[in-house]
């Protein structure tokens, strides 16, 4: 089969993918320890995204624990502006020095490339991550159930949706044990080895990387599951989705954490919840060594002494403890240029709609 490349920029200018804009931060443009302290919680995204488009410009706001981005269509600069002027006044608050907020602005093919790579995972921590598709599709009809797209920024995202499988395909990573919660379990078990079937484990937090831990597990089956959150309810509700898995109220979480052999920690928190004051008391009644995993961003666990008793798996270890192989990051590569080149045969063969669409979505 005949190599594709993407059609040159003048091809590009009559398509949409000519307005197409990506704006934000990442883990590539900003340590993660100031990043963890940018990203907003639920009720400040959904202010962010009706300052982003609020005169109308079609655009999505995609958040993970290691970006903030905003795409959108048009020939307009504001949500450009609009986002760092958030970040800025973000950043004041959590005293994140401002000078390391520079978001980074792609536009055209680089921005539609940008996309495809970050859904298929190849700009994440973990590379080849596999729960960034579904962020970005969640983000994406986030927006569109609250109007916040045009049909040409739906077919357009809708396009990206579908290369990103051919790329995963392709590239032969297309599997759900690329998520740092089964990367996080994976490793548990190869340190706790022949004493996992009677390990107890706890998992504290309720979110992508807690739930997609929990998957891990029900499949590992260690001797006992229990899952606690800040959020009672919500830690009981997702308890309910997994065979064995018990909630611990997070009024008991000291004494379930005391009690757990395994405790894989996952909580969206600005503060630490476990410091090296609390630890002698928590390991106090053991007679085996704990292990503990830390997926939080910030950490949840900051522990700086050495302890007997304990071994920490840090977030920054577990993203390098299972890395992609060169020939399937060159696969991957091969493949995203390729669905590029796809993406606009696509458009270009569109070019009459495309004209009309692209003036109805940037007037």
């Amino acid at each position: 089969m005949p190599e594709l490349h993407a059609a040159p920029d003048a091809s590009l200018a009559v398509t949409p993918l000519a307005h197409l804009h990506v704006s934000g931060i990442s883990h590539h443009t900003i340590a993660s320890g100031q990043l963890a302290h940018l990203v907003p919680d639920a009720s400040e995204a959904v202010r962010l995204h009706d300052a982003l488009s609020a005169d109308g410009t079609p655009c999505m706001l995609l958040i993970t624990c290691n970006r903030v981005e905003c795409t959108w269509l048009g020939t307009t600069t504001r949500p450009d502006a609009v986002l760092t002027h958030w970040l800025r006044e973000r950043a004041a608050r959590a005293e994140v020095p401002m000078d390391s907020i520079r978001p980074e602005r792609q536009s055209g093919l680089a921005a539609a490339r940008h996309l495809l790579r970050v859904s298929s995972g190849l700009e994440s921590r973990l590379r080849g991550d596999s729960d960034v598709l579904g962020q970005l599709r969640d983000a994406w009809t986030t927006a569109r159930v609250l109007g916040r797209t045009t049909s040409t920024f739906d077919r357009i995202m809708e396009r990206i949706v579908h290369a990103t499988r051919h790329v995963r395909r392709r590239a032969e990573f297309d599997d759900a044990s690329r998520t740092i919660g089964r990367v996080a379990v994976d490793a548990l078990l190869e340190r706790v080895n022949h004493a996992w079937p009677a390990s107890r484990v706890l998992v504290l937090g309720s979110g992508a990387a807690a739930t997609s831990a929990l998957d891990a597990l029900s499949r590992a089956r260690p001797a006992a599951i229990s899952v606690c959150s800040r959020t009672d309810v919500r830690a009981a509700s997702v308890a309910t989705r997994y065979r064995g898995v018990a909630h611990t109220p997070w009024s008991a979480r000291q004494d379930a954490i005391a009690g757990a052999d395994v405790v894989i920690f996952a909580l969206r928190t600005e503060q630490p919840i476990v410091s090296d004051h609390d630890v002698p008391a928590l390991l106090r009644s053991r007679n085996e060594r704990a292990l503990w995993a830390d997926l939080g961003m910030p950490p949840n666990v900051r522990v700086r002494l050495p302890h007997d008793a304990l071994e920490l798996l840090p977030l920054d270890s577990l993203m390098t403890w299972r890395s992609l192989e060169d020939e399937c990051m060159e696969r991957a590569e091969s493949a995203v240029e390729r669905e590029l080149a796809l993406l606009m045969r696509h458009f270009l063969r569109r070019e009459p709609a495309t004209r009309v669409a692209t003036v109805a979505a940037t007037a």
